[in-house]
């Protein structure tokens, strides 16, 4: 059984005689952020359909990736040495991270 869900009743925060804040439940508060949310996706997408589509030959495509730079990951394989028990190095990060 779920429990009950009831809707508070919007508070304004009045200073100086002008409406300074609204006070909402939390549940109408995520509603309204997933309603901007929306918004913002749908405005996007009718953006994306303003425009008109561009296709890519495959050789285009390929072009584009052999002319990226090489990944994190082919730039530091193989440069460094994993670190053995007996290694200074392996007891530091073990006290580090493991105590």
């Amino acid at each position: 059984m779920e429990p009950e869900v009831r809707k508070r009743p919007i508070q304004i925060v009045v200073e100086d005689g002008e409406p300074a804040a609204v006070i909402v439940g939390m549940q109408e508060y995520v509603e309204m952020l997933e309603r901007l949310e929306d918004l913002d996706d749908l405005e996007m997408l009718n953006e994306m359909r303003s425009k008109p589509l561009e296709f890519r030959s495959l050789e285009e495509f390929k072009e584009l990736d052999a002319d990226a730079a090489p990944s994190f990951a082919s730039r530091w394989r193989g440069k460094f040495k994993a670190a053995e028990r007996d290694d200074a190095r392996y007891d530091a990060l073990a006290k580090k991270y493991l105590t």
